[in-house]
């Protein structure tokens, strides 16, 4: 993953292979809140797949970490939210706005929202 490191100097490259979220059982289906999503949303996902044997999503909310990322992380990105039948996607700061207006442009007739410190969301 580009920008992050083991060592404060930048030298010593970290892939961030490892990730963490939760998952909430909600009225509408599953809700998984990512922290900064650092592995990718298709590698977390599949990971809900892997162990909860989920194949659906109602939402999405956190940070996607495309701030940095090329078309084609953007695109592996979408296609994980059609795969999983994200109805709304809720990003936070680390997606950066021009990713997310991108991704409010690739994904039609999903509901393509900021994340912002003190929102509240029902589910």
């Amino acid at each position: 993953m580009q920008g992050f490191s083991f060592d404060p100097a930048g030298i010593e490259p970290d892939p961030v292979p490892d990730d963490a979220f939760l998952v909430l059982d909600s009225a509408h289906g599953a809700v998984v809140i990512l922290g900064c999503c650092h592995s990718g949303l298709a590698n977390s996902l599949a990971s809900l797949r892997e162990r909860l044997g989920l194949e659906s999503v109602y939402a999405v909310l956190g940070g996607l970490h495309l701030f940095k990322a090329g078309p084609e992380a953007l695109e592996e990105t979408a296609q994980a939210v059609e795969e999983f039948g994200v109805r709304r996607l809720i990003a936070g700061h680390c997606t950066g706005a021009d990713r997310l207006k991108l991704l409010r442009r690739r994904l039609p007739g999903r509901e393509v929202l900021p994340l912002a410190a003190g929102q509240t969301w029902l589910f």
